[in-house]
């Protein structure tokens, strides 16, 4: 199993009053940690692709046999998003857009190719943020 770790940084810049003008508008949200890479069998199966809390994080790197040691990530400040894609290679890249009501919707890239599966976990801040993928993390913080 190849893994990936990286610090994503890239900057979107969005004009003031953007969803006041357009509802419709989604903005990226940059992702704090990135893990991406292949795998042979599937990531564990999480509900909604989103870990909201720190047991249920600490699980699931367990689980998934992710190298090293469970990164910490303070839950009440982000959140956790996995995908994980069958017979595709590595994934690209992965972030959040979010709407102006909160809902977030993760948006992945991977090429097609003959593996068992790809997979990516990434680290957003959860401030703004009402649903990812259809779950509920909250109020907006």
């Amino acid at each position: 199993m190849r893994v990936h770790l990286f610090g994503v940084g890239f900057v979107v810049l969005l004009a003031g009053g953007a969803f006041a003008s357009d509802p419709n508008r989604r903005k990226h949200v940059s992702a704090v940690m990135v893990w991406s890479g292949e795998r042979e069998d599937p990531l564990p199966e999480v509900r909604g692709g989103v870990i909201l809390d720190n047991a249920t994080w600490q699980r699931f790197w367990t689980y998934a046999n992710l190298p090293g040691k469970c990164p910490k990530v303070d839950f009440s400040h982000d959140v956790v998003v996995v995908t994980s894609h069958a017979g595709w290679s590595r994934v690209y890249s992965g972030w959040l857009t979010v709407d102006a009501t909160g809902a977030a919707t993760a948006d992945w890239f991977s090429q097609p190719e003959r593996v068992a599966g790809s997979y990516g976990v990434i680290v957003v801040p959860r401030a703004g943020i009402t649903s990812v993928n259809g779950r509920t993390v909250g109020e907006k913080l």
